[in-house]
């Protein structure tokens, strides 16, 4: 069994014959637990611990915190640890304090945002992005964007092309296959895209 919060292909570094075996495997995305999943958990460890806490304060963490269960018990042990300093249970408020800390914010990503950090990784136009040209620095550049824009975003073909100027969507099909067949092969692209991704969710 083997886990990672990057599918096989986007793994730097990963063996080719570990890479085809994983991809030949079964692979199973693991979603964060829902809300109601998050709150029966939290109470389970809270009853397992010995600790009290309201129900309201409970609920909060329940919804604040909501990546994985590691970031949820890691959470409940600052509340507890700060509670047994203080001598006391805490209040909503302190523990909105506490958490502020822990609760990242939620970045926006959309098809303008990753247009725009590739036009400015690579230091070409918007207009060079949707001319229609052969020459390998714009087509590149173009290519890398349409399969960040599907594999990433999970954008429709057809609303790539419309974006791109194209009037038929097989071009992005085409571009997108290319790129993910490359990166399997050149670690030099995949590394080059793995640094773009690095900018866009930074």
């Amino acid at each position: 069994m083997f886990s990672s919060d990057k599918s096989p292909q986007h793994i730097v570094g990963l063996e080719e014959r570990l890479r085809s075996r994983f991809e030949g495997g079964m692979m199973i995305d693991v979603s964060p637990p829902e809300y109601e999943e998050r709150l029966a958990i939290l109470k389970v460890k809270i009853s397992q611990k010995n600790f009290t806490l309201d129900e309201e304060v409970i609920n909060y963490i329940a919804e604040v915190i909501k990546e994985n269960i590691r970031e949820l018990e890691g959470a409940l042990n600052s509340i507890i640890g700060q509670s047994k300093i203080r001598g006391r249970i805490l209040t909503l408020s302190e523990v909105e304090d506490i958490l502020r800390k822990k609760i990242k914010p939620i970045k926006v990503v959309d098809a303008e945002h990753v247009i725009k950090t590739i036009l400015n990784y690579y230091k070409i136009t918007e207009k060079n992005l949707t001319e229609r040209t052969r020459r390998k620095e714009i087509v590149k550049p173009r290519q890398i964007a349409m399969y960040i824009l599907r594999n990433d975003l999970n954008t429709s073909y057809p609303h790539i092309g419309r974006r791109f100027g194209q009037k038929d969507h097989t071009t992005v099909i085409h571009a997108y296959k290319k790129i993910s067949e490359e990166i399997r092969r050149d670690k030099k692209l995949e590394q080059e895209i793995n640094n773009i991704r690095d900018i866009i969710y930074k």
